[in-house]
């Protein structure tokens, strides 16, 4: 059993949450990994003193997400449990969790939040999280039948789930959680609530504190919607819908003032229309405060209408700003870009064979590279009987890694080459591919070098006849997202990725035999907006007669596969790519470099 706690200057809390953890009485081997992304070295040297089997590994990058796939990767067991730092786990807690996990076979289990507060303000909050009025009809937050669910508080997972999905999505500094639950759940898989699983949690103790953490879950909410349409609830849209009207009543009170001052018959109704809201939403929250204060016996709720008002106005609010410089701050995001990298990369370029004795070709183009890193250059065959082996066995002591045996396609074979590479970056070139010239490897690494946080890079391409003769230019452009939904996409012999990369989102889905490379680049580009940045020249040369574009048959199987790419990756939008990617192709025939 692991447990995994992500931290940030959290030491007035963290205490108590381990002693919550270590109180478990769970039968079986338990470790524990805090992710500390706190500014300062207070925190791991009070973990250091008190708990000094507790493993600390830094989180340089200082967010949630980052810091939960930092441990959880780290972790040693196949059960992880979730634990955040102002959390206090019940007795029995885990091994509960784990019979539950047994019991139903479901990816995730979790239960509720039960905020406890210890001042008058942070009672408030916990009045006011634990009802309808604030929260909506989350099973989370007000208890309930045990069952699936959209999602749970923190979490105990199987971690071959959280590896089959890459860990959690680190673009979400808020809502990490309700999306990998969306992305658990759309896998076929279950997220489960057990009602005896509930969490002591310590809410905001300031106004302040609440308003900016309430901002924040209504901005990532919003940017969750963007990503994962499908996931909305009901209760997602209270607080836009609220801060929209009060926004209308203000131009209502506008508008009715202006009448006033002429005059106009008008005025009235205008304004007692811009009252309507305002005074409607003040009644409720009265009347919601009252109503619980009374059934539980608590002054704090005295307090409730303003802590409401600060969680659906800030909530709302968040929902509708845009992503400014504020909030990159407040995910955590460097204010400044950080420096370029001096140190030399390491390359693997990949390239995969069956029977093709143009793959001498590809590897000159790959050896004779002017550049001042190391590469890495990696062949996989698939048992060619053609004459291929004689060709590689020419390179052999070039190469870094070889390997020949069958597989079920090039896409196999390139996600074999990418297991078995050590590079910083790699990059794949088919075996009738090659570079377009001896600085292509130079320029991709100073593009990276240079550019610290983005993590592709791509550029144009030509096909290239027998006889020399340039047939079509497939010029790349920037990447946007309204162009994929055109048919858009960058060249793949192009695509540079770092490796980091695909450890976090996956490799080749063998499951298509011809658009694997379609869904990879989808998926990283569109779907988890992984940075990054064109090169403005030609790279690569290519054989007309690939794969895709073989026969008519290949053609039309490879356009149906970019449209199921679509919905694998639970995106909307492709409609159009069967009819305009085709399209996009025939313009290539006309333009030139």
């Amino acid at each position: 059993m692991s447990v995994i706690v992500p931290a940030r200057n959290e030491g007035a809390t963290l205490a108590e949450t381990l002693e919550s953890v270590f109180s478990q009485d769970y039968a079986g081997p338990l470790e524990v990994i805090i992710a500390d992304g706190s500014d300062g070295p207070a925190m791991a040297e009070m973990v250091a003193q008190r708990f000094p089997q507790v493993r600390v590994l830094s989180n340089p990058q200082r967010k949630t997400p980052a810091g939960l796939n930092l441990a959880w990767r780290a972790a040693a067991h196949d059960i992880i449990v979730r634990c955040d730092a102002r959390s206090i786990l019940p007795p029995g807690y885990i091994r509960q969790a784990v019979r539950t996990l047994a019991r139903t076979k479901a990816a995730n289990v979790g239960g509720r939040q039960l905020p406890k507060g210890r001042t008058f303000f942070e009672r408030a909050v916990a009045l006011a999280t634990t009802t309808p009025l604030g929260v909506g009809d989350a099973r989370y937050r007000l208890d309930g039948p045990e069952g699936p669910v959209d999602t749970v508080y923190l979490g105990v997972f199987r971690r071959d789930a959280l590896e089959a999905l890459g860990g959690f999505d680190e673009r979400f500094i808020r809502n990490q959680d309700y999306e990998l639950n969306w992305r658990i759940r759309e896998r076929g898989e279950t997220v489960w609530f057990d009602a005896n699983l509930a969490v002591e949690y310590r809410p905001r103790g300031s106004l302040r504190t609440l308003a900016r953490q309430y901002f924040e879950y209504g901005h990532w909410k919003r940017e969750m919607l963007r990503e994962h349409p499908r996931s909305l609830r009901l209760r997602q849209v209270a607080a836009p819908l609220l801060v929209g009207a009060l926004a209308a009543s203000e131009s209502l009170a506008l508008l009715g003032a202006a009448l006033a001052a002429l005059d106009a018959s008008s005025a009235g109704a205008v304004l007692a229309a811009a009252t309507a809201v305002p005074l409607g939403y003040a009644l409720t929250l009265l009347i919601g405060a009252a109503v619980v204060g009374l059934r539980r016996r608590s002054t704090a709720a005295l307090l409730m209408p303003v802590v409401l008002t600060v969680i659906h106005i800030c909530w709302g609010s968040g929902f509708f700003a845009p992503r400014s410089k504020l909030m990159k701050a407040v995910a955590g995001s460097p204010s400044e870009p950080p420096p370029s990298s001096a140190t030399p990369l390491k390359i693997s370029i990949i390239t995969t064979v069956h029977n093709d004795v143009r793959v001498g070709r590809a590897l000159d183009s790959i050896l004779g590279q002017r550049h001042d890193h190391e590469v890495e250059l990696i062949v996989i065959d698939a048992s060619s009987d053609d004459g291929t082996l004689d060709v590689l066995e020419r390179y052999r002591d070039r190469l870094s890694v070889f390997v020949s045996e069958p597989d079920r396609g090039p896409y196999e074979g390139m996600n074999k080459g990418i297991r078995k590479a050590t590079g910083d970056v790699i990059g794949i070139l088919n075996a009738d591919d090659r570079y377009a010239d001896a600085n292509v490897l130079r320029d991709v690494a100073e593009v990276l070098q240079r550019n610290p946080t983005v993590d592709v890079c791509y550029g144009d391409l030509v096909y290239v006849n027998s006889q020399g003769d340039l047939v079509r230019y497939w010029q790349s452009g920037a990447n946007r997202r309204f162009k994929w939904r055109l048919g858009w996409r960058p060249p793949h012999p192009t695509f540079f990725v770092r490796s980091s990369v695909y450890q976090k989102y996956g490799l080749f889905d063998t499951d298509y035999a011809i658009s694997a490379d379609y869904d990879l680049q989808l998926r990283l580009l569109f779907k988890h907006r992984v940075a990054s940045k064109r090169i403005a020249r030609v790279l690569v040369q290519i054989a007309p007669g690939g794969l895709s574009t073989r026969s008519l048959g290949n053609i039309i199987k490879a356009n149906l596969e970019a449209t199921r790419a679509w919905r694998k990756n639970g995106l909307w939008g492709g409609w159009l790519v069967p009819v305009l990617k085709p399209a996009i192709k025939i313009t290539q025939l006309f333009r030139r470099p």
